[in-house]
């Protein structure tokens, strides 16, 4: 039978988990949104050769930015529900821990390098870049 302590446990990971889908959620929506603005660029202004490609290389650098930081964050609220699952686990889940969701240092140097070389990121960002660059030379 569930204790008061298990609902609250449950109810802590699902808040947990709520955070990570909408930090996954959040990346999805930079990518799709970056595309969209960087196609539009392409195709329907006037701007031709080296102002095209600047033009369209802002939207990609700060999409790429947010994106990381999505990840970055998305990497600390998943490290912190595996701790919580193990302490879980272990029944050594402190009344302290439950309901933290402080996502602790997610703006280390380290995390946002790892996020940044992460498949999601990298092939995105500098595909549109190639393309753009593509572009630019063909306008």
């Amino acid at each position: 039978m569930f204790g008061i302590e298990n609902v609250t446990t449950h109810a802590y990971i699902a808040m947990l988990q709520g955070n990570i889908t909408r930090m996954a959620s959040n990346s999805a929506n930079c990518k799709s949104i970056c595309v969209a603005i960087t196609a539009a660029l392409c195709a329907v202004t006037e701007l031709s050769g080296c102002k095209l490609f600047v033009a369209s290389i802002f939207p990609i650098a700060i999409f790429c930015f947010l994106d990381v930081k999505y990840l970055a964050l998305e990497k600390v609220y998943r490290d912190k529900y595996n701790i919580v699952i193990a302490k879980a686990k272990n029944e050594s889940l402190s009344i302290d821990l439950i309901f933290d969701m402080n996502p602790g240092n997610y703006n280390n140097f380290n995390i946002f390098l790892k996020s940044l070389k992460s498949w999601s990121v990298w092939p995105v960002y500098v595909g549109l870049s190639l393309a753009s660059m593509i572009v630019t030379n063909v306008k």
